[in-house]
């Protein structure tokens, strides 16, 4: 498995315990005679969250459907009052928050958009609206506005996302340097470069400390660094940077992982100075990790 497998396995148990902290067990809405339902949800759900990993987004999106369609058998009873309806497992509103990733990846902003809503709503009737978990959706959706040019309400999102997680997680978390990342795009893409650097160094920086120097995650706020000083003529900077984010990817995730190519391309354009790649940040706007950040 890779580093960046490794950390991500690692938060989406995180928002998991996060979800079902305080609930009662899991009431199966079928049963099989070799798996219990929620085995089969993560069965098909860590199938999905590798096969995103590797870029295979159909794969993954097939298997996170399925992944959703078993979690939506399974209810969670409340113990304090049994006779209550039971709530969604939080394996639905986890496996919506993945699909989301892998729809946005694919470029399919509605259907990302309606599966990050489901599981905003879930989440905020079951967690709370002040949840980490919430606040990881809601980073998605800032994300997401971001790419279709809802600049203000990107704003809003990820602003509200990374309050929620720093209070929540703690100001040293891999989650809140995500959001940060992401603050870092948005300024950068409205030419606020100052502003945009503070964050991408501070992203940087705490990526590091929680994740390591080799992890992808750290290539990605080097990513941002590099569209910058591209964009301020800080050439050689930013060309150290970027064979720095390389190196990284091709250790961690192999020489034929799609963001490889992505990266190298979206590079040479700014090298050309064509298609505006000077001032927009590369990467992919900190929504690459599947499934819950």
């Amino acid at each position: 498995m890779t580093a960046r497998g490794l950390g991500l396995l690692t938060l989406t148990a995180l928002s998991l315990l996060i979800l079902t902290a305080g609930c009662g067990p899991a009431r199966p809405g079928a049963i099989t005679p070799t798996l219990p339902p929620a085995s089969l949800w993560q069965l098909h759900y860590e199938a999905g969250i590798k096969a995103y990993q590797q870029g295979r987004y159909a794969e993954a999106q097939t298997q996170l459907e399925i992944a959703l369609k078993e979690a939506e058998q399974l209810r969670l009873i409340n113990l304090e009052d049994p006779k209550a309806p039971p709530t969604p497992d939080p394996g639905v509103p986890a496996t919506l928050k993945a699909l989301g990733d892998v729809f946005m990846a694919q470029g399919k902003f509605r259907d990302a958009e309606a599966s990050y809503r489901r599981a905003l709503e879930i989440t905020n009737n079951t967690a709370g609206p002040d949840s980490a978990f919430a606040g990881m959706v809601l980073h998605s959706l800032g994300v997401l506005a971001m790419k279709e040019g809802r600049m203000g309400e990107a704003d809003l999102q990820l602003n509200q996302a990374a309050r929620i997680e720093e209070k929540q997680l703690g100001a040293g978390h891999p989650v809140f340097a995500a959001s940060l990342k992401s603050l870092g795009d948005l300024y950068a893409a409205q030419g606020k470069r100052t502003e945009a650097e503070l964050y991408y160094k501070r992203a940087l920086g705490l990526r590091e400390a929680a994740l390591g120097s080799e992890h992808p995650d750290v290539a990605e706020s080097l990513d941002g660094l590099v569209a910058l000083y591209f964009a301020q003529g800080n050439v050689a900077q930013a060309k150290a940077l970027h064979k720095r984010a390389l190196a990284i990817r091709v250790k961690a995730l192999g020489p034929d992982h799609p963001s490889i190519a992505a990266s190298l391309e979206q590079f040479a354009a700014m090298v050309r100075g064509t298609d505006g790649m000077a001032t927009a940040p590369v990467g992919n706007g900190g929504a690459a990790s599947p499934g819950p950040r």
